[in-house]
């Protein structure tokens, strides 16, 4: 994935329903100066910590042979970048390769499991 002519590295969240990053990995994508538009979002992680929240900004996205913008949610902290929901069901997505990545990534389970 392409962001803001940047390759990045999401790592996939199926439970988040929006896309986050931390400001200090906002930083490596976003030029100096951009301007975030303040977010009335309430997050909690999945053992219910309130993640403070400090924005949102428009991405420039591309997969594949797709571009959209789409909305990113900036939040305190150093965690990793989350793809959530709202990116996962974006048109950019071609979910015939998800299925393929998850077929594999499930057989790889079984497989070490078994072992």
């Amino acid at each position: 994935m392409i962001v803001n002519g940047i390759p990045y590295t999401f790592e996939l969240d199926t439970g988040s329903t929006v896309t986050i990053m931390s400001e200090g990995e906002c930083k490596k994508l976003f030029p100096p100066g951009t301007m975030m538009r303040k977010s009335t979002l309430l997050l909690k992680t999945y053992s219910g910590k309130c993640l403070p929240v400090l924005g949102e900004l428009e991405a420039d996205v591309e997969y594949g042979q797709q571009k959209h913008q789409l909305c990113l949610i900036v939040v305190d902290g150093d965690g990793p970048s989350l793809l959530g929901q709202d990116w996962q069901l974006s048109p950019i997505m071609k979910w015939e390769a998800w299925n393929v990545f998850l077929i594999d990534m499930v057989t790889y389970s079984m497989m070490n499991w078994e072992q």
